[in-house]
């Protein structure tokens, strides 16, 4: 949903990069598919220790995309998978 993409990255992130977004980076965000706000904690997580002025909107838009294909890369299986032993 991308007005809720765009909610929770202006919420958790507002904190971390105090430009504005542009236009085109809005856009990126509100077209990145399957995100959970899980998503955009573990990200948070990622620059707790990062000098605030190294981190930029594209790196954490950047950040949520991996998230996203790393979710899919990792199948869904759900429960036990018996199908390995």
């Amino acid at each position: 949903m991308p007005e809720g993409n765009l909610h929770f990255y202006n919420t958790i992130f507002k904190s971390l990069v105090p430009d504005e977004l542009t236009q085109d980076e809005v856009v990126m965000i509100r077209n990145i598919k399957n995100l959970i706000p899980g998503d955009f904690a573990v990200v948070k997580d990622q620059y707790t220790f990062v000098e605030h002025s190294m981190i930029t909107h594209q790196k954490l838009i950047d950040s949520l995309i991996h998230e996203v294909r790393h979710k899919k890369d990792m199948g869904k299986t759900i429960g036990f998978d018996y199908s390995r032993t």
